[in-house]
Parts: structure tokens; C-alpha cells; sequence
């Protein structure tokens, strides 16, 4: 593996990285990325995930990675379990995931389903490259001679987990590989505003690109405040009926900036409620990568001439009942190959005067750029 990854294009600082430097999540599950056999690039991979109800708003998500060994995992823990019960015990999830993905043992030509492995017989933790801290777990399955190793990386509302199931004699050989995983994993944050509130309470669960990270809900105001990198806002109920059940989601990314590597979160959706229908955006626009051809440098184009849909216009379908309205920003220090998009969209707008209001209380609060 060793000989594998030496043999690989430069990771991010290298000639075959304009793909994954141009990338962002958009969906809570991890991916990872990868070199394209096609084209030699790195590439963000995403899965394909299966998804099955818990109680109490609860959800696990499940992918595998091609035809391999790995399992992914997202778990959304139910709302009437703590956040420490989640992102602190890797029984509590590895039961979670038995208990909805079935598993079976076979014994005396009968098949048996495995609800749990009981705890762990193992735990440590490993940093990656970006600064996150994974918990690690290892379960020995003595009846068939096989160990399931279990990384979960603590996230506001349940953590992000890979597993494999190998034979106890290779252990340390996919311990190897399964460090490297998490080195090239990406996950979002993303968590109702009470979830964030507690998230960040536990400061060994935050990475170092969210040291700087300040968020704030205020219940009796219905006030929210946050800032992360350099984009920072504040807004009450002017902008949305906000509550405890907001969502506030974060994609981090690499990227590139006045030459030096960056990861920090680019993007930020904030959901007035879990439907996600009615949200605000902020997105950190960079002059792209010439490599990236002319469809890149026109949409880039879009932007530095603020057309719509940002344009600071309000539209309204009234077919399907929504409206929305953008604008562009620039960033204080005048840097000429960097803007923000800032963007809401609601149900049910009413007028333009309305929508209008709405963006205006939300960009008076918004402050970006270094």
C-alpha cells in the first residue's frame, strides 16, 4: 500500500488535483476521493447510500465502496439519545447498525442474526491529516476467526463511521489502510442548532479548521450567530421563525488561495426547520483553475457580473408557490479572484416586498473576507 500511494499523483499540491480542489459536499453522507484510472485526476467519490428509520427522528446510512470490504456509515442519532452516547461509545453504534443491517452466524446449518458484539475489546483514537479525531474500536469474532475494526469520527449530530471485517491474522495490515481512508474521507457538519450548542460544548470533538468556529442560538430572542473562516453572520427572526430544530450545515473542503493550500468550510446552508424547503446559503467563490476549461470561467464570469440569480433581484414562481432572491459580496480586503454568494429561498413568499425584507434584515448581518 505503501508502494500503492507513492506511486500516486501529488495529492492536492500536485499537477493532477484541479478536480478535487473544485469540490464540495452536498449531501451528509461521507465520500472519499481518489485517483480516476481513467484520467490519473483526484476525484471526490460519492456513494451510493441506503438509508433506514430509527425512532425519534433517528437514521443510519449505509454504502459500501465499490467491491471492497469497506463500510460507510452515517448515523443521525435519535433525538431522544445524548450526543455522547453517540460519539463516545462504539457499542452504542455498532449495536445501532446490527440492529438494522442484518448480520447472521450460522451454527448447526441454521443461520443466527447478530444483534451485537458486546463491547469492544479495543479502543484508541487516530488523528488524520485534516486534523479530525477518530475514535477506534476493534471486536475479536472468535467464531470465525475474524476482527471488525471501527473508526467513528465524532459529528453534531452522530458521528460518521468505516468499518471492515478481516481475518484476525491481517489486522494490522488494514489498520494501515483504513488510516489512509480517513485521511482522504470528507464529511460534512451538519445538526440542529440545539445539536450544535451541545457539539461544540466538547472541544475534543472539534478539529482544528473549526478551532475558530463561534455559534450561538439564543431561544428567547430567536436569535442565531455564527463565524467559521472568514464569513461570519447574525439574524433573528426578521429573517426566518428560527428554533431550537434549525439545521446549520458546514461542507469543508481543500482549496486553493493566494497559492497556499486552505481547508476550511467553503460553504454554509442554514434550514429553517429539517425540510430543508425555506434556507439560506453562503458560498466562497474563487476564480477557478484555467485547467478546469471554459464553462468554469463562465460561470465565473456570471458571478463577477452578478447575474441571476444573483443579482439581488427577487423572483417568485407562482407555480410552485416559492421565492427566492441572491446577491454577491466582495470581500473586504479587495482580493479580485475572490467573492461570496449569499442566497435565500423560502415557500410560500407572498410579495416581493416581503422577500426583500427578508434579505435585507439577513445581509445586514452578514460580514465576509479577511
Amino acid at each position: 500500500m505503501e508502494n500503492l500511494f507513492s506511486d500516486a499523483p501529488e495529492y492536492l499540491t500536485g499537477p493532477n488535483n484541479r478536480y478535487v480542489l473544485n469540490s464540495s459536499l452536498n449531501s451528509v453522507f461521507p465520500c472519499y476521493d481518489g485517483v480516476d484510472p481513467d484520467d490519473n485526476e483526484w476525484s471526490l467519490m460519492e456513494l451510493k447510500a441506503k438509508s433506514y428509520n430509527l425512532n425519534d427522528d433517528g437514521r443510519v446510512m449505509h454504502a459500501t465502496a465499490g467491491q471492497s470490504d469497506w463500510n460507510f456509515y452515517k448515523i443521525n442519532k435519535p433525538k431522544t439519545d445524548t450526543l455522547e452516547q453517540a460519539n463516545k461509545n462504539p457499542r452504542y453504534s455498532m449495536d445501532l447498525i446490527l440492529r438494522n443491517i442484518r448480520l447472521d452466524r450460522t451454527l448447526g446449518g441454521e443461520k443466527y442474526r447478530i444483534l451485537s458484539f458486546g463491547d469492544p475489546e479495543y479502543t484508541a483514537s487516530y488523528t488524520d491529516a485534516r486534523g479530525r479525531t477518530w475514535l477506534t474500536a476493534r471486536w475479536l469474532i472468535e467464531f470465525a476467526d475474524e476482527a471488525l475494526i471501527m473508526y467513528l469520527l465524532p459529528l453534531p449530530n452522530g458521528p460518521a463511521i468505516i468499518t471492515t471485517l478481516q481475518d484476525t491474522e491481517q489486522v494490522d495490515i488494514y489498520e494501515w489502510d483504513i488510516k489512509k481512508i480517513c485521511d482522504h474521507t470528507w464529511a460534512a457538519y451538519m445538526a440542529s442548532f440545539d445539536e450544535w450548542t451541545e457539539f461544540l460544548a466538547n472541544k475534543s470533538w472539534t478539529p482544528g479548521f473549526l478551532g475558530g468556529i463561534n455559534f450561538r442560538w439564543r431561544p428567547d430572542s430567536r436569535q442565531v450567530s455564527f463565524s467559521a473562516g472568514d464569513v461570519s453572520f447574525s439574524m433573528d427572526s426578521k429573517v426566518f421563525d428560527w428554533s431550537g430544530s434549525s439545521e446549520l450545515f458546514l461542507a469543508p473542503s481543500p482549496y486553493m488561495e493566494d497559492g497556499k493550500l486552505r481547508f476550511d468550510p467553503r460553504r454554509a446552508v442554514v434550514n429553517r426547520d429539517a425540510r430543508g424547503k425555506e434556507y439560506l446559503s453562503f458560498v466562497k467563490r474563487l476564480k477557478p483553475d484555467s485547467r478546469l476549461g471554459t464553462n468554469a470561467q463562465e460561470n465565473w464570469n456570471d458571478v463577477l457580473q452578478e447575474k441571476f440569480p444573483f443579482d439581488g433581484k427577487a423572483a417568485i414562481s407562482a407555480k410552485d408557490n416559492t421565492g427566492s432572491i441572491g446577491a454577491i459580496l466582495k470581500p473586504r480586503s479587495g482580493k479580485p479572484d475572490t467573492r461570496y454568494t449569499i442566497y435565500l429561498s423560502m415557500e410560500n413568499p407572498g410579495s416581493e416586498d416581503n422577500l426583500n425584507r427578508r434579505f435585507s434584515a439577513f445581509k445586514q448581518g452578514v460580514s465576509v473576507g479577511n
